[in-house]
């Protein structure tokens, strides 16, 4: 049996923290979707990557070359149908080491907003002309 200790919801999805029969926590990150429930993944945390109480991660690791990752600032560009967005100071966890950066889901949400405007309103220019 799981006791759920807390909750974080950030965005669509979320992460359960909870705590198993043997005293041990448990974090699991999921999405709702209409249906059913989304488990992205499961694992044990550990006090290497997480402060005392496992509610505030202390270090996150790059996906490429297991760099330290920091919280700052990084820009981003898509060309896309002939549009080119560029964005100079996006918050995102950027690679200490080899410069990869990563934005979480509510600056990536923000991100495809605008692209989906753009698209729309290149739409409106190309049936005006």
């Amino acid at each position: 049996m799981i006791l759920i200790i807390s909750i974080d919801v950030r965005g669509h999805s979320c992460l359960l923290m909870g705590k198993g029969a043997g005293g041990r926590y448990i974090h699991v990150v999921c999405a709702p979707k209409d249906e059913y429930l989304a488990i992205i993944t499961a694992y044990i945390p550990t006090l290497d990557d997480w402060e005392e109480g496992f509610k505030v991660r202390k270090v996150m690791k790059c996906m490429y070359c297991k760099g330290e990752m920091k919280r700052g600032e990084a820009p981003f560009h898509i060309d896309r149908k002939g549009v080119h967005l560029t964005l100079d100071d996006v918050p995102a966890w950027t690679c200490q080491q080899c410069g990869e950066s990563y934005f979480e889901e509510t600056e990536v949400e923000s991100i495809q907003a605008m692209i989906q405007a753009v698209e729309q309103k290149m739409q409106k220019l190309a049936t005006t002309g």
